[in-house]
């Protein structure tokens, strides 16, 4: 089973923390953005993202983390992520299935769907009843829970609670891995390449680097 965090320790960060001038970390930025992108949307593949956040811990989102991860069938067909919190703490565990073609499974109380979870990531049609069914706005694009349409909604209160709400520090919660910093690159956090040229574009301002070396030593140091 392949680890998407593992996958995105090391090699990169020392890069970019010793990296001597602005134009040196965008190109370390715009790759680890490019690794990121690949474990969010992995191509040919589906992701099965468990919210790990206490909520989804105490529901025991733990322990089916650790029987997706110990499945052998699983290589070559679906990785296995952890994320955040998406917010709907009544349906924990909660799960998402990305398929391939930009389709999102989510299964609420997940520990009573394993197979159905299962299925619908090795499948090219959901198997089961997920809560709701959701599509990228432009498939292969997610870097907030802004970019997913609902389409199908067969727990009017999951869909209900979703739909209301307006994200802004919390936008990337539910969908990437806390734990990742190249799918926090990808998907635009405040190391991530579109702010750089926000700053340059909007302010006709560069950030120094040791802001940046400063930030990325800490994420190192925590993780």
């Amino acid at each position: 089973m392949r680890m998407p965090r593992a996958m995105t320790r090391e090699a990169p960060m020392a890069r970019l923390a010793d990296s001597a001038s602005v134009e040196a970390a965008a190109q370390v930025l715009a790759e680890l953005a490019a690794r990121g992108r690949t474990l969010l949307c992995p191509p040919g593949e589906s992701r099965i993202a468990i919210g790990m956040a206490t909520c989804g811990q105490a529901a025991g989102a733990r322990d089916l983390a650790r029987k997706f991860r110990a499945r052998r069938d699983l290589d070559g067909t679906a990785i296995v992520a952890d994320a955040g919190c998406l917010g709907v703490c009544f349906a924990e565990p909660l799960v998402d299935v990305r398929r391939p073609d930009g389709m999102h499974y989510f299964f609420g109380r997940a520990d009573q769907s394993y197979w159905r979870i299962l299925q619908t990531a090795m499948r090219s049609t959901a198997s089961g009843y997920p809560w709701a069914v959701a599509r990228e706005r432009t498939p292969g694009a997610l870097r907030r829970i802004g970019d997913l349409e609902i389409v199908e909604a067969r727990n009017s209160g999951f869909a209900q609670f979703l739909s209301a709400q307006e994200r802004r520090v919390s936008a990337r919660g539910g969908l990437i891995d806390p734990g990742s910093i190249a799918e926090y690159v990808a998907a635009d956090g405040s190391l991530g390449a579109g702010t750089w040229k926000r700053c340059r574009e909007r302010c006709q301002y560069s950030p120094p680097p040791r802001y940046l070396k400063t930030d990325v030593l800490a994420w190192k140091k925590a993780y």
